[in-house]
């Protein structure tokens, strides 16, 4: 949502106190002399964590291609069975209903409707076209290490899912990335995501999915993403 204000002003960014709220800041536009200039708000959602998350998860649905590249830097594959993907989504189910945390249920990458555990941070739709390059820099700052890169495939899937997993604690171990398996990684970080979905998890982790990659999108179209250990944010700029 754009709002004027008048030439020259200043605002400070507004914080309201809870888990989904808005901050708003201001930018001038220089004006021409035969018309007023003017500003324009930035809309901010941010998502304030209770307490920062003991753990990180990053997943991004890739096609075999992408994952072939992965691999060939020594990212493992792992392969998911039917039967472990059932009991998984039960068990996510069942601390589902114990915990509350609505009804459990999420639309995978695919479309098809899976259990989990998880409160949904940014509602059931999440986010449209969001981009990650500068969340594990800043994950990396806040203390959190790089503790685990694989490539999940589910049986009878096309594409698979990188994930990437971000820990913080005496007993987090970092994981051994090649330059050459960085930039890989860097190149899948570096696009948007039609879809972005958040997960605050009963195990104190936060978990973000992301599914459809595309590229070649004006900057303007792209929510930018952000960490900190007070929470997550995006701006619509």
């Amino acid at each position: 949502m754009i709002h004027p204000i008048e030439s020259g002003a200043r605002l400070a960014v507004i914080f309201h106190h809870g888990e989904n709220d808005h901050e708003s800041s201001a930018v001038s536009i220089p004006g021409r002399r035969d018309r007023p200039t003017r500003a324009y708000f930035l809309e901010v959602t941010v998502y304030n964590f209770s307490i920062a998350p003991t753990s990180f998860g990053i997943n991004l649905r890739i096609n075999e291609k992408a994952a072939g590249r992965l691999m060939r830097t020594g990212v493992e594959l792992r392969e998911k069975s039917v039967g472990k993907m059932q009991e998984q989504a039960n068990a996510r189910m069942a601390e589902a209903q114990a915990n509350g945390s609505g009804n459990g249920l999420r639309v995978d990458g695919s479309g098809n409707v899976q259990a989990d555990s998880g409160t949904k941070i940014w509602g059931t739709d999440g986010l449209a076209l969001g981009l990650l390059s500068e969340v594990p820099a800043e994950l990396l700052a806040a203390g959190y290490v790089l503790e685990r890169v694989y490539i999940e495939h589910k049986t009878g899937d096309k594409m698979c899912q990188l994930k990437l997993w971000y820990s913080k604690g005496e007993e987090a171990v970092p994981f051994s990335v090649s330059p050459a398996m960085q930039g890989e990684i860097d190149a899948v970080l570096a696009s948007a995501y039609e879809h972005v979905h958040g997960f605050s998890n009963p195990n104190g982790s936060v978990t973000l999915n992301l599914s459809h990659r595309v590229d070649g999108l004006p900057p303007a179209t792209v929510k930018k993403l952000s960490f900190s250990e007070t929470g997550l944010s995006y701006e619509r700029v």
